[in-house]
């Protein structure tokens, strides 16, 4: 499964997308709850605007009780690109918790008038 995840991580620093989601599609099969998989498979599909395919990844993570900035930043952009507002503000109230003066999170927030 190492290998696996190894050979997405390379594929996905070089672009390669198609290789990368097909190497850790693989390694999801072999550990279905691994979170570092989930992680950078939302990851490939997020680099790539695939915020469709990325959010589902990025609930779970979330809703596992990670809380990594960069993952809820993105997190809150998909909900926005997949027309989800309400997620949206609630994951950028959670990231200000940690950053809260950050002015993209706060811009975004503002945007999305969340209460």
């Amino acid at each position: 499964m190492k290998a696996w995840v190894f050979l997405g991580t390379i594929n996905s620093k070089l672009d390669r997308y198609g290789d990368a989601e097909n190497a850790l599609k693989r390694a999801e099969q072999l550990s279905p709850g691994d979170t570092h998989c989930k992680l950078l498979l939302a990851k490939v599909y997020y680099d790539q605007g695939r915020c469709q395919n990325a959010l589902p990844y990025m609930e779970q993570l979330i809703a596992g009780g990670s809380n990594e900035i960069p993952l809820l930043y993105a997190a809150a952009r998909c909900a926005v690109a997949t027309a989800q507002p309400e997620k949206a503000c609630v994951w950028l109230q959670q990231l200000l918790r940690y950053v809260p003066n950050d002015e993209p999170t706060l811009h975004l927030r503002d945007s999305l008038s969340c209460q």
